[in-house]
């Protein structure tokens, strides 16, 4: 079995996906890191605006 992606969530975690998982499992992994990466992106945002 080989890997198809690996995401790294941070310095201890990476997520592997492998071929062989189905494609509506890969398809949430996706939404989900993608929405945890607008949250952050929102908070950095926030951050920023209330530090100036």
């Amino acid at each position: 079995m080989t890997k198809a992606l690996q995401i790294k969530l941070s310095n201890e975690k990476p997520v592997i996906v492998y071929n062989r998982v189905n494609s509506y499992i890969l398809d949430a992994l996706l939404k989900a890191v993608f929405l945890m990466l607008l949250d952050l992106k929102r908070i950095a945002q926030v951050y920023l605006v209330a530090g100036e």
